[in-house]
């Protein structure tokens, strides 16, 4: 019996020892080249190209997927 619990356990360190890990990049830089115009009256229309230095699709980890887009009124001084 205490050959076989060895084993096990020899067992669960050589697939321990053979996982891969990696550590995605940091958070992406804000897009470049930022257009926006009038869609409608109740609408805008958006345009940009990535950001500078970005790896391609599995280098860093994950892809940009998208980014939060929010709307303010201008506040004039």
């Amino acid at each position: 019996m205490t050959s076989r619990r060895l084993l096990c356990v020899g067992l669960l360190l050589a697939a321990a020892a053979a996982a891969e890990f990696f550590t995605p990049e940091d958070v992406p830089g804000p897009p470049e080249k930022v257009l926006v115009w009038p869609a409608s009256a109740s609408s805008v229309r958006l345009q940009f190209s990535p950001p500078l230095g970005v790896k391609p699709e599995g280098v860093n980890g994950a892809p940009v997927l998208g980014y939060k887009v929010q709307l303010a009124r201008r506040v004039d001084e």
